[in-house]
Formats: structure tokens, C-alpha cells, sequence
């Protein structure tokens, strides 16, 4: 019975979000429902110590600073004329949709860093310029969402590599068995190469992203409507009168990916650091007077509400399907039955159900992986390999989390819902597991 109870929320969500289509409702219920479950007669104060443990957690404040800052940097950007003049300046670069998603791609590459950076810069600054160039925003927000979920795992030099580094020490590895474990990282690496052949033209369009090409070939938009899906986020109409120099928008940006990467990959000090910039370099100029900038200011920020509570409550849902035993239950499977070749296949799919499930990247890889690096070392099979299945299975349930992070924030930048993005993504994604998982297999017997 307790399986069952642990899986209640998870299943409501997905139902709720699929047949209703507005996830703020959605994501709530699922939540309320978790936490009945979990404390039951002591709902209501159960309910409050919840939500209380939502505040204080970190993570969570820097979710909130990130997001509202980003709200009032693209407010001050769309008022500035920054946005269009870069549209007006890359319009002399961009020949066609093929140049326009593989400059996307190639900004995503090197905005490695952070998967927050990486995922609003490239949404915002891209977004009215696939428009133009006849991509659909789908293909865009799949494409940022999916290179933001894949660098940081597969590049040494990021906070996620530290996180787990400092995870797999105890078990004697280092950063030199993380960067030899690279190439074995096999879901990540093949969805880089997946977005740069789809973007180049060379990969068939499959599912819902050949149904929006077909959209935008019938004359349609490139943003997909839905008159049943609340909008998230509402930044106003682009006045489009409002064209300034391109510098008031690469100026505050080099300050964002400078300021981020200086003070430690900290992106909520980069952005930060963007609105100051702004501040500096607009009201010299006159075009926002000082009393309009904190207008735009206080309305970029309000402008965000709506997905901060969404994200609230996604903390709150992860961290009770956490106590009701999710993670348990999915982890149980695993056992001495299984022979030893087949254990690195079995923790990719154990690991991106469970990150599929929670939303949560960290807090699957500090239960896991003491529990599936000494069970590789116990039955003989490399830990290097182990801990590359794992973090493929991360990277894989990751960009399939309509509820993760990430995707929340390549919806903050693009305007495509969660869950359009997740519909895109996953043939393309049941494809690499499927093939990742046939590698995992193969390796645990040749390793």
C-alpha cells in the first residue's frame, strides 16, 4: 500500500496537467494531496511546517532572486530599445532558421557555466529572432532546455561538477574519474549532438515539433496558443517603436555572464550586477528616466509572481514525495538478484525516474549515489561506469521534469509552456534512453 500512496501525487500531477493544461492548479493539488498524505491528521500543521521548509531551503532563495531579477531585466530591456536593437543587429548575421538555431546552439555552448544563465540569455535574446527567421518557439525552448540539462554535466567546470565531486570522494574517486567518466556520460553527450543535427537540418522533425513546423508553414505563429493555459508569465507587449542601440542590451549581459562566472558561477550576483549596469547605462542617456526605471522595475518583478508560487510548490512536492518514500521505493528495486553486467543499465532508468519524478537533480544524486557506488564496488563493477550511468539517468530525467527548474525557467524565457517544451522533447528522449540504455548494458559487460 505504501507504494502505492508514495506515487498518488506524481500520478495526479500528470493527469491533472495533461488533461487541464494549467499547471499553477495542477501543481498545487498535486502538492495539497502530498501533503495529506504525508501528515494526515496533522494536515494543517504539517501543511505549515511544509511550506516553512520550502522558505528556508537555499536553493529556493536563489530560485526566487533569480527569477524576479530576471523579470526586471527584461522589463528594463524591452523599455530600453535594447531588445530590438539587437534583433536589428543580428538580422545582419542571420541568413535563415538554419543560422539562427545554431547560433543559438553555439551561445548555449558558451554559456556552460549555468543552466539558469544559459536558459534566459539564450531564450530572451533569441526568442523574437527565431520568430522572425521561421522557427517555431518550441523548437527553440527545446533546444535551449535540452543543451542547458546536458552541458552542465557533461563540462568540468561547473557547480555541478563540484556538488559531485564532493559527493563521490568518500568512495575514492575525484575530479580526474568525473572527467575519464565523460565519454561513458552517454544520455547527455548524444543530446548535444541530437540538438546541433536538428538545428543543422540533418535529424527528421518528429512528433509535436513536426506539427509545429507544419504550423508555421500554414501561416501560423510561431508562438502555439492555447486558450486553455494561463499564461505563467506576462512581461507586456514590445513596443516597436522602441529600438536603441544593441550595446544597452550587450553591455548589461557581459555584466550578467562576467559577474556570474567571477563570483564563483553565482548567477544570482550576475543578475544583480545586470541591473545595476542597466540603471547606470540608461539613465544617462535619457531613455528611462529615473521614476520610469523603477516603474519597469517594480513591474518586471510582479510580473514573475505567478511562477514563483509554481516553483514553491514544486519544492514543496519534491520534498514530500522525498519523505513519503519515493525514492525508497524506486531504489528498492534494485537488488542481489540482478546480475552485475545489468546494474549500470538499471541505475540510469532507477535514476532519471527518480529525478523524472521529484524534479529534484541534487537531491536524487546525494540519496543514490551512496547507495549505488558501494553496491558497484561490492559486485565488481567499475565505479567510473557507474557513476557515468548515473549521471546520464540525472541528465534524463531532467529534461523530461515538466516540473523542474530548468524548464520552468526556459518557459520564463521563451513563453512556451512546460508542458508544450516536455512534449517536444520526449521522442527524441525515449529515443536516447532507449539507446542509452542498450550502451549501459554493453559496457557492463565489456567493463
Amino acid at each position: 500500500m505504501s507504494y502505492i500512496i508514495s506515487f498518488l501525487p506524481l500520478a495526479t500531477l500528470l493527469i491533472l496537467a495533461t488533461a487541464t493544461r494549467r499547471m499553477s492548479e495542477s501543481m498545487i493539488a498535486s502538492t495539497m494531496l502530498a501533503l495529506l498524505l504525508l501528515h494526515k491528521t496533522n494536515f494543517v500543521h504539517g501543511m505549515v511546517d511544509s511550506f516553512y521548509q520550502t522558505l528556508a531551503d537555499s536553493t529556493f532563495h536563489f530560485c526566487v532572486l533569480v527569477v524576479f531579477c530576471f523579470g526586471i531585466a527584461v522589463k528594463l530591456f524591452q523599455e530600453s530599445g535594447g531588445l530590438l536593437g539587437f534583433a536589428e543587429f543580428m538580422k545582419k548575421l542571420i541568413k535563415g532558421p538554419r543560422s539562427a538555431l545554431l547560433l543559438s546552439w553555439l551561445i548555449s555552448s558558451v554559456l556552460f557555466v549555468d543552466e539558469y544563465l544559459n536558459v534566459l540569455t539564450v531564450g530572451f535574446s533569441m526568442s523574437r529572432i527565431s520568430d522572425q527567421n521561421g522557427i517555431p518557439r518550441e523548437h527553440l525552448a527545446m533546444q535551449i532546455h535540452l543543451m542547458a540539462c546536458s552541458l552542465c554535466i557533461v563540462i568540468p567546470l561547473t557547480s555541478w561538477t563540484a556538488f559531485t565531486i564532493s559527493l563521490i570522494e568518500p568512495y575514492g574517486l575525484g575530479l580526474t574519474d568525473y572527467i575519464h567518466g565523460i565519454p561513458l556520460i552517454i544520455f547527455p553527450l548524444m543530446t548535444i549532438i541530437l540538438c546541433l543535427l536538428l538545428a543543422i537540418g540533418i535529424l527528421p522533425k518528429a512528433g509535436n515539433l513536426k506539427q509545429a513546423y507544419q504550423r508555421i508553414q500554414a501561416g501560423g505563429p510561431a508562438l502555439p496558443s492555447d486558450k486553455h493555459e494561463k499564461p505563467l508569465i506576462d512581461l507586456g507587449e514590445l513596443d516597436e517603436n522602441k529600438v536603441s542601440s544593441p550595446l544597452n542590451l550587450f553591455i548589461p549581459l557581459f555584466f550578467a555572464i562576467c559577474g556570474t562566472i567571477y563570483f564563483d558561477n553565482n548567477l544570482a550576483i550576475g543578475m544583480i550586477l545586470t541591473i545595476m549596469s542597466q540603471f547606470i547605462l540608461y539613465i544617462p542617456q535619457k531613455i528611462i528616466s529615473p521614476g520610469a526605471f523603477f516603474d519597469h522595475f517594480f513591474a518586471g518583478a510582479s510580473s514573475m509572481l505567478t511562477i514563483i508560487i509554481v516553483i514553491f510548490f514544486g519544492f514543496t512536492l519534491s520534498s514530500a514525495n522525498k519523505d513519503l518514500g519515493l525514492f525508497d521505493h524506486v531504489i528498492s528495486l534494485v537488488g542481489s538478484t540482478i546480475p552485475a553486467p545489468f546494474i549500470p543499465a538499471l541505475v540510469f532508468l532507477i535514476v532519471a525516474f527518480c529525478v523524472f519524478a521529484s524534479g529534484s537533480c541534487w537531491v536524487v544524486m546525494l540519496i543514490t549515489m551512496p547507495i549505488f557506488l558501494p553496491l558497484a564496488a561490492s559486485m565488481g563493477i567499475s565505479q567510473v561506469l557507474t557513476l557515468a550511468a548515473l549521471m546520464s539517468g540525472v541528465t534524463a530525467g531532467y529534461t523530461l521534469c515538466f516540473y523542474a527548474d530548468t524548464v520552468l525557467m526556459t518557459m520564463a524565457s521563451t513563453g512556451v509552456s512546460n508542458m508544450t517544451i516536455i512534449k517536444t522533447v520526449m521522442p527524441y528522449s525515449v529515443v536516447m534512453m532507449i539507446l542509452s540504455t542498450a550502451a549501459y548494458v554493453a559496457l557492463g559487460f565489456a567493463m
